[in-house]
């Protein structure tokens, strides 16, 4: 059977969406995937020790290339997953390494070292231990290009650009509430400190941000699946705010997605909380509305 893009996220977003925090580790279940999977598409006839099979497959391929679906092949031979490792170690003990210094000390091709740094490979886990009164978070940043699955329900995550050129993003698997926690977007420059004033957060970055000249901004929106090209913007924000903002952007969409772009030219960093929405905020103001897929239609 050929399984079409809609079917591959759908088996993505349902393995990620059963999943539960047990003992400090988030545990996924292949069994609830499959059943969810036949509730929604009971018409289909097939095999269901077939459709676990693909289930796997389609998460790791996921998992290894950020895809849900089979690439053309390049011709050339499969990295190992040791060279991959070695490589990501490297990054994150010195995320600010080019890829040509890190094509040097590694001993391969400057092409190979993307891989860790690719698209869905570096999703962020979030480890938190908490010992009465307190609790410590332990976070692995994002680098270079990066597209992530948020691990949490309810959560703060900080995402930051190490003055590279970069588009990073943050996205949860479900409707979440988003507010900017502090800001500092567009006003650091990469090459040494300059002045640095504080400009408050600057909204609508379409319109007052770029009048500053700035390409350097956060993006808060939402779309129906996990490809976020079309994705419905609630605001765009830039500048330099280290008060928590109180305004929340209530994402009503199968996917949030929070979205860092960089042109290189500043350090920027953004400070997020996200958190699943409640009964109260689906009956109160919505920020962005996806429409359903029977509505597109």
């Amino acid at each position: 059977m050929v399984y079409s893009v809609e079917q591959n996220t759908f088996i993505v977003m349902s393995y990620y969406r059963n999943g539960t925090f047990v003992d400090g580790a988030w545990l996924y279940s292949v069994a609830a995937c499959k059943q969810e999977y036949l509730a929604n598409y009971p018409d289909l006839e097939i095999q269901e020790t077939s459709l676990e099979a693909h289930i796997r497959d389609v998460i790791n391929r996921f998992v290894r290339t950020g895809n849900v679906n089979k690439g053309k092949s390049s011709g050339r031979p499969a990295v190992s997953e040791e060279v991959v490792d070695d490589l990501r170690e490297r990054l994150e003990q010195n995320p600010q390494t080019s890829l040509t210094r890190l094509s040097q000390q590694s001993g391969v091709p400057v092409t190979t070292c993307h891989k860790p740094a690719g698209v869905g490979y570096l999703r962020i886990m979030i480890q938190i231990f908490t010992t009465f009164p307190f609790a410590v978070q332990i976070y692995i940043f994002l680098f270079l290009a990066c597209n992530v699955l948020f691990q949490s329900t309810e959560d703060i995550y900080t995402l930051r650009n190490y003055g590279k050129r970069s588009n990073c993003s943050v996205s949860t698997l479900f409707p979440a509430a988003v507010r900017v926690a502090s800001l500092n977007i567009g006003v650091v420059p990469s090459l040494g400190r300059g002045i640095e004033l504080e400009t408050g957060t600057i909204h609508k970055v379409r319109s007052q941000c770029q009048k500053r000249g700035l390409d350097d901004f956060l993006q808060v929106g939402g779309s129906r699946g996990l490809d976020n090209a079309n994705l419905l913007l609630a605001d765009s924000v830039c500048g330099l705010d280290s008060k928590p903002e109180k305004h929340v952007e209530i994402i009503a969409c199968e996917t949030t997605t929070i979205r860092l772009v960089s042109s290189g030219a500043f350090d920027n960093s953004a400070t997020v909380a996200i958190r699943q929405l409640t009964p109260e905020d689906i009956n109160g103001y919505m920020s962005v509305i996806c429409p359903s897929e029977e509505l597109v239609e």
